[in-house]
């Protein structure tokens, strides 16, 4: 019988001792001091373990965890692929074709509903997502819950499901300030960029939602890196967009094209040779728009650069 006693903030209701016993084997929680049960039937949350062997020490999970990625939550059986009895012996071909059949029909009665077939395709562009776009655990599940509520509130109905996972995933990263682009999602699932909006645009309006700006600092280190520039010129980079910062003049400006040019000045200060097309193609905007930026930050930004830029035409 598995007892322990756990120290309560909670007194016991009966006699005020706050010194509580747990019985896990029969869920019941009672006061040690007079016996006064508190609690019985208790679920326990923890960790499900069984030994198969009889030995405490080798034990074996008994199941996959629940997962929101999963269009029943993992809660369903399945039955093995393994044509094998308890002993480890194969079984005869007359069960093996049972068990296929027995295999086919649990596959149909798990995705009998329309509704099923649209999370396994929608989840499933989601993890491959999770791989194009490097991802973490926590965007992906909370996109999946974003898009479970897509679905009950019946939003899916006459749009593309690739669609509307691609606009939960930004949305999720523009809500966790995780820089990725329209234009990096619609490439990715293979969707156009205006019928990604469009998705994007019905989400913020039926969940009443108000993302914050995309702010240019979590675009830098992106472009940087597949540019390819050193980690000096990501540092002086950021420092430039903290001077302009304090200049307020981040207001109105596309936060891509506003790190790339700080990016392309940087790499002149460190005389790191990136082409403007270079650094533009990386951002997602055009070398016009770079040039634009450029013109437009203020002058605690550009004097080093300026400085540098009449050096050069001296010699």
């Amino acid at each position: 019988m598995k007892i322990k006693t756990i120290l309560h903030h909670d007194r016991c209701p009966s006699c005020g001792k706050n010194n509580i016993i747990v019985d896990e084997l029969i869920g019941e929680s009672f006061c040690k001091h007079c016996g006064f049960v508190i609690s019985e039937n208790t679920i326990d949350a923890g960790a499900e373990w069984r030994s198969f062997a009889g030995d405490a020490i080798n034990r074996s999970r008994v199941g996959d965890p629940t997962s929101i990625l999963i269009h029943d939550m993992g809660l369903s059986t399945v039955i093995g692929k393994k044509n094998q009895d308890v002993t480890g012996r194969p079984i005869s071909s007359v069960m093996k074709k049972s068990f296929e059949r027995l295999r086919q029909q649990d596959n149909r009665i798990h995705l009998n509903t329309s509704m099923d077939k649209n999370f396994v395709q929608a989840f499933s562009d989601i993890n491959n997502l999770k791989i194009k776009l490097s991802l973490s655990d926590s965007i992906v599940e909370s996109a999946a819950y974003r898009y479970r509520k897509v679905v009950e509130r019946g939003l899916i109905k006459g749009r593309s499901i690739n669609a509307m996972v691609g606009a939960c995933v930004y949305l999720t990263c523009r809500d966790s300030e995780v820089s990725r682009s329209l234009n990096d999602v619609a490439k990715a699932i293979n969707v156009r960029k205006k019928e990604l909006t469009k998705c994007y645009r019905i989400l913020l309006v039926e969940f009443d939602l108000t993302m914050p700006p995309p702010d240019p600092l979590n675009a830098v280190s992106r472009i940087a890196n597949i540019v390819g520039f050193s980690e000096k010129t990501k540092r002086k980079a950021i420092e430039l967009l903290e001077k302009e910062r304090e200049s307020g003049a981040f207001a109105g400006k596309d936060p891509n094209g506003l790190a790339a040019a700080v990016l392309y000045i940087a790499a002149t200060i460190h005389n790191e040779v990136k082409s403007q097309d270079q650094i533009s193609l990386a951002a997602g905007v055009t070398a016009v728009t770079l040039r634009n930026r450029m013109q437009g930050l203020s002058k605690p930004v550009l004097k080093e650069y300026l400085e540098i830029k009449e050096l050069k035409i001296t010699k």
